[in-house]
């Protein structure tokens, strides 16, 4: 589903959809926390599940977009420890932040842990609320680099075959040039 938005959105597109998406189901899942509803709950998880597949998704083909093919294994691995590393992080902070909430509440025990998950999913729809407004404001002059048609094995049969999948982005400068890109224009001649 993911490569067929792709295709006919964009990446950035669907990185600021799914991400919008992510922000509406943050909000609601803090919205259903304190009634203690089991059937919004499990919606909200869901479209917040849904929404983060998504992003994550884009964001890898984003990532590795303009690699060279000899460098897809480091990007890939690189984005990966990222998304790892970044999980990690980021359940520790809103934990920290949870827990602050927690101590500012008034209301003693459960309740007021609660309370602060449900601020620390707020700041959660915050952070990825700003990460779309940064997103407007980041320029579209690498376009050229994303993928036009993403491959689909699935799909294989029923479309025609595409002889670049990934146009590689190169330096203009010819001194910024990889020395392997450097040797193949020297054998051209």
């Amino acid at each position: 589903m993911g490569a067929r938005l792709a295709d006919r959105f964009g990446i950035k597109a669907l990185l600021l959809g799914t991400t919008a998406t992510a922000v509406a189901g943050h909000l609601l899942m803090s919205w259903v926390m304190a009634p203690g509803g089991y059937l919004l709950l499990g919606a909200a998880l869901f479209v917040v599940g849904l929404a983060n597949g998504g992003t994550a998704f884009a964001a890898t083909v984003a990532g590795s977009a303009g690699v060279a093919d000899l460098e897809q294994g480091l990007a890939g691995g690189l984005i990966n420890s990222a998304r790892q590393i970044g999980s990690a992080l980021g359940v520790a902070a809103l934990m920290d932040v949870a827990t602050s909430f927690t101590a500012h509440h008034q209301v003693a025990g459960a309740a007021a842990l609660a309370m602060g998950y449900r601020e620390a999913v707020v700041v959660v729809a915050g952070l990825a609320a700003a990460f779309i407004v940064s997103m407007l404001f980041i320029p579209s002059e690498h376009a050229q680099c994303a993928p036009k048609r993403l491959p689909r094995s699935r799909f294989a049969a029923l479309q025609p075959i595409v002889t670049s999948a990934v146009p590689v982005c190169r330096p203009s400068s010819n001194v910024d040039q990889a020395p392997h890109l450097a040797a193949q224009k020297g054998s051209k001649r």
